[in-house]
């Protein structure tokens, strides 16, 4: 398997993850779209339904079934096997630092929500009243942390990972 085929796999995984992560999104909102259209009839915005989940959903059906040509305009077949290699290892590192962004961006927002969150509840119930729940912002802290750390890791370590990754591929 040359780096061709890798990125043609990636690219269908991820046409088929975005596929499905769609259409558990659109599931999840059936019941708020369908109260919608009963309490307003026929007047929402359709525009945003066919936005927010056809249109993901075409371009991930189309990354499943049409790899190639993406893969294509990325690494030239033409090139030789060791530029391809050396492209592959540049991709690897920039989509592990993607993910680790992503993963702090998550994080970020995860904990400013948790903050407000157990703010509110401070407010309500007071900061020495043991109020219900106070357990579940202590993990929501905990789990928020180490997602942060995580991603602080992938983005630093990017290349260390990446050399795991060649060296567990080359074993096998």
């Amino acid at each position: 398997m040359n780096s061709h085929d890798v990125l043609r796999t990636a690219i269908k995984i991820g046409g088929l993850a975005l596929f499905i992560y769609s259409v558990i999104q659109a599931a999840s909102s059936l019941p708020l779209f369908l109260n919608q259209l009963k309490n307003t009839g026929f007047d929402f915005p359709v525009v945003s339904i066919i936005a927010t989940f056809v249109i993901p959903m075409i371009f991930g059906l189309l990354l499943w079934l049409f790899p190639a040509p993406i893969a294509n305009t990325i690494i030239r077949k033409d090139l030789p096997t060791k530029s391809q290699e050396k492209f592959l290892v540049g991709v690897e590192k920039i989509a592990i630092r993607v993910l680790g962004l992503y993963l702090l961006y998550h994080g970020i927002t995860d904990f400013v929500s948790h903050y407000a969150s157990y703010h509110q509840a401070v407010e309500m119930f007071g900061k020495n009243v043991n109020f219900s729940g106070k357990e579940r912002y202590t993990i929501g802290f905990i789990v928020t942390g180490s997602e942060i750390i995580l991603a602080l890791l992938l983005m630093l370590g990017a290349a260390g990972i990446t050399n795991l990754l060649r060296k567990a591929r080359n074993a096998s």
